[in-house]
C-alpha cells in the first residue's frame, strides 16, 4: 500500500514513521466503512498524525513485554530465592486479619451516657419532697397530761412553745438550705452514672509458621487516636507489691437526699409525785453450802433429802433433789488443775499448717505481660515469651 499522495507536501515519505502515517490516510480514504488507526508508542509520530487529523492509538504501558533480564538481574533473582529458602528455616511470625471486625473491617461500640434532669423534672421531685416533709408552721403546745402507774406514782407533763429564735432559724434558714441541697443533688445526679459498656475484645491470630521456634520473643501493642488498651484480668492476677490477689474498688454508695431538718421541739416539764412509802420486806438469808456438805445431806436417798429439807425450810422436795445432784457434779466436787490453767494434754493438741502462697513456676512457652499494669488503661503494652513453638 502506497502512502497518500495528497500529504506529500506535509510528510517526508523517506522516513518510516511519516510513511506509515500516509499509508493510514490512504486506507481510511479507500475503506470508509472501516476505521484505521496509527498504532504507536512514540510521541513524535503521534503528534504529527494529530496535526494532520490522522487517527492514532498509543500503546498502553502494561502491554509492553518485560525487558530482557541482564546477568545482574538473574543473579539478584537467584539470591532472592536463596534468602527465602533460608528464611523458611527460621521463625516466621504472621498476623492475620482482625477476627472481631465485620466485613467493612469495623468494630462498633455503643455508649450510653446519662442525661441531666430537666428543670421541670427537678421541680416535680422537689414538690414531692415538700409534700412529704412539709414545713412545720404550727407550734401550739399540746395540752398537759397526767398519768398514774401501778405503784401509785403520778406523772404530770406540761409543754411550752419553742423559743422564737429557734422557730425563725428552722423556718428561714434550715428548711431552705435543705431544699437547696436537694436541688444541687438532683442537678448533678447524672454525674458518674454513665452506663459502662462491655469491653471490646479485638482479636488477631498471630502464629509462628516457620520451621524453628522463636526465642526471646517480644510482641508490642500500640493504640493510636482515641483508643486505649486494657490488660485482660484473670483470677491469678496479684498485686506485685503485696502478693495479694487484686480486688476491684468498691461500688460507690447510692446517692441519697439529706434528712430534712427537725422542727424545734416543745419545752417539756415533767413532775412526778411519789406514792406513800411502804414497809420493806424481810430479806431472806442465804444458804451456806459448806454446812450442807458437812452435814452429809447431799445424797439422793430420802434420808439425806429430808435432812436437807429441814435446813432449807419449806422448799419443794424435787427442788432439794435437783440441788443435791447439782452439788455432786464434778465441776463442784473436784477441780482439775488443767481446767483452770487452760493447758491441754498432748492427745488433744492438733496442729494446722499455715497456708502459704506458692506461685506457679515460670513456663518458657507461655506469654507474660511486660511493663503492663494490671489496672488502668495504657497506649502501649508488650507480651514476652522465652520460646515460641512453630
Amino acid at each position: 500500500m502506497k502512502p497518500d499522495p495528497a500529504l506529500e507536501e506535509h510528510l517526508d515519505y523517506t522516513k518510516t514513521d511519516e510513511r506509515l502515517i500516509g499509508i493510514v490516510s490512504t486506507l481510511n480514504a479507500r475503506s470508509p466503512e472501516h476505521r484505521v488507526l496509527l498504532f504507536t508508542e512514540d510521541a513524535g509520530p503521534a503528534i504529527t498524525a494529530d496535526g494532520l487529523a490522522i487517527p492514532y492509538l498509543m500503546i498502553d504501558e502494561s502491554w509492553r513485554r518485560p525487558p530482557l533480564a541482564t546477568d545482574d538481574a538473574k543473579r539478584i533473582k537467584e539470591l532472592k530465592r536463596e534468602i527465602e529458602a533460608y528464611r523458611a528455616q527460621e521463625p516466621r511470625i504472621s498476623i492475620g486479619t482482625c477476627e472481631s471486625a465485620d466485613g467493612s473491617n469495623t468494630i462498633a461500640a455503643t455508649r450510653k451516657v446519662a442525661t441531666p434532669l430537666t428543670q421541670m423534672e427537678i421541680g416535680g421531685v422537689l414538690a414531692a419532697l415538700k409534700l412529704k416533709h412539709a414545713l412545720v408552721t404550727d407550734f401550739t403546745p399540746p395540752s398537759p397530761s397526767s398519768t398514774t402507774d401501778a405503784s401509785g406514782e403520778v406523772t404530770k407533763i406540761e409543754y411550752s412553745s419553742p423559743a422564737e429564735d429557734d422557730i425563725s432559724k428552722y423556718r428561714d434558714v434550715l428548711y431552705p438550705q435543705w431544699i437547696e441541697r436537694c436541688h444541687a443533688i438532683l442537678s448533678q445526679l447524672h454525674h458518674g452514672r454513665d452506663e459502662i459498656e462491655p469491653p471490646v475484645m479485638v482479636r488477631w491470630p498471630i502464629s509462628n509458621n516457620g520451621t524453628r521456634p522463636a526465642s526471646q520473643v517480644r510482641l508490642e501493642f500500640e493504640a493510636k487516636g482515641s483508643l486505649a488498651l486494657r490488660r485482660i484480668r484473670t483470677d491469678d492476677d496479684e498485686d506485685s507489691a503485696t502478693g495479694a490477689p487484686l480486688r476491684l474498688p468498691p461500688t460507690p454508695p447510692t446517692t441519697q437526699f439529706p434528712p430534712p431538718p427537725k422542727p424545734p421541739s416543745f419545752q417539756k416539764q415533767v413532775t412526778r409525785i411519789s406514792p406513800p412509802a411502804e414497809p420493806k420486806p424481810k430479806v431472806t438469808q442465804g444458804l451456806d453450802i459448806s454446812k450442807l456438805m458437812a452435814s452429809g445431806a447431799l445424797g439422793d436417798n430420802p434420808r439425806h433429802i429430808a435432812e436437807m429439807s429441814k435446813m432449807l425450810g419449806r422448799l419443794d422436795t424435787s427442788a432439794v433433789s435437783a440441788a443435791a445432784r447439782l452439788l455432786q457434779h464434778d465441776v463442784f466436787r473436784t477441780f482439775s488443775p488443767d481446767a483452770f490453767s487452760g493447758q491441754a494434754s498432748s492427745e488433744t493438741v492438733s496442729y494446722r499448717p499455715l497456708g502459704t502462697y506458692i506461685p506457679d513456676p515460670h513456663d518458657p512457652e507461655s506469654f507474660y505481660y511486660e511493663d503492663w499494669p494490671t489496672t488502668g488503661i495504657v497506649k502501649k503494652g508488650a507480651l514476652t515469651c522465652d520460646l515460641w513453638r512453630h
